[in-house]
């Protein structure tokens, strides 16, 4: 989940909503019921074809079932080079820059000194603790996201009532029935998968890089938990944050207000301006932890020495 919860799940789907419509949900919707079956099968591979190293950790991906399964090395270089420049450069950039974005509009702090903080923070766990944050990790998000839908469920609480007309303006928006809204069925359908395959990033090759390093007794039981985490990233906190922004109208202002922004004002106008703040230090965990778990691939705590001598069969059962 770590991996997976990021910007796209607060500040994401504000752009779908905003330029696809309120029926860039439901796209949204299908593209993680898709992407389930996807992320299943390219994290279970990862497994299958990972590689045993002499300090008892593991290595694999999408570049290793490439070269071995398909048995092209070149297309692996490839694939590396540009999932070296896509996560390395674009994804972190565009979480850091969400990040830097919320705390100006709910604290008032610069970008550019936002950016040099989570610059000098990332320096820290890059050169000296990336194991250490990597399992805070582990406690922080499921924490956050069970704090965030408990939010989320706060909100359509106490806006029952439009509950059903909201679900409603969701299925009418996404097959281009509600024009003035929706913005016609092609935008949302584009944003939506759009943002869908942003958020939880099943079939970008990202995750399978985290599952083969996992010890487990068997491949698929790796590519069911990877199912699960597209699920709860999609269909449950993507749609939290839509409940958030549907419920509250700020959609249908006539403003500039976009992004994460409308997030914040959404929940402000729910519970207060407080909600502000709730918003930016949910996606500060959210973005940062998703960043630094990109920085960890491959790395995992070291096997136990009994379990790296004795003889095996195969890898899954080191």
């Amino acid at each position: 989940m770590a991996g997976r919860v990021g910007a796209g799940n607060i500040a994401g789907v504000a752009v779908a909503i905003t330029l696809g419509g309120p029926g860039a949900i439901f796209w949204m919707w299908v593209v993680g019921l898709i992407g389930m079956a996807t992320s299943f099968f390219e994290c279970t591979l990862a497994q299958v074809y990972k590689k045993a190293r002499p300090d008892g950790t593991f290595r694999g991906g999408p570049a290793y079932y490439i070269e071995q399964g398909l048995g092209q090395k070149w297309l692996a270089g490839v694939f590396s080079g540009l999932l070296l420049v896509t996560f390395g450069l674009a994804f972190n950039a565009l979480q850091s820059y969400t990040v830097a974005t919320s705390f100006q509009d709910a604290f008032g702090i610069p970008t550019w000194l936002t950016g040099i903080a989570l610059v000098l923070v990332l320096g820290l766990i890059i050169f000296g603790g990336i194991r250490r944050i990597a399992e805070v990790a582990e406690y922080v998000v499921p924490v956050m996201a069970a704090v965030y839908l408990l939010m989320a469920l706060v909100v359509m609480a106490l806006s029952i009532t439009e509950l059903p007309g909201v679900l409603l303006l969701i299925l009418k928006s996404a097959f281009g029935l509600e024009q003035a809204v929706g913005g016609g069925m092609g935008a949302a359908i584009l944003m939506g998968v759009r943002r869908g395959l942003f958020s939880n990033e099943a079939g970008l090759g990202s995750a399978p890089n985290v599952a083969a390093v996992a010890y487990v007794s068997h491949p698929a039981s790796q590519g069911i938990v990877q199912a699960l985490s597209v699920f709860i990233d999609t269909l449950i906190l993507c749609s939290c944050t839509a409940a958030i922004i549907l419920l509250s109208g700020m959609h249908l202002a006539d403003t500039n207000v976009g992004g994460v922004a409308l997030t914040q004002s959404a929940l402000a106008s729910h519970v207060g301006e407080w909600g502000r703040v709730f918003v930016s230090l949910a996606l500060m965990l959210f973005a940062f932890t998703r960043s630094c778990t990109t920085t960890t691939w491959g790395r995992t705590p070291s096997i136990s020495s009994a379990r790296r001598t004795r003889s095996c069969s195969t890898v899954f059962e080191c």
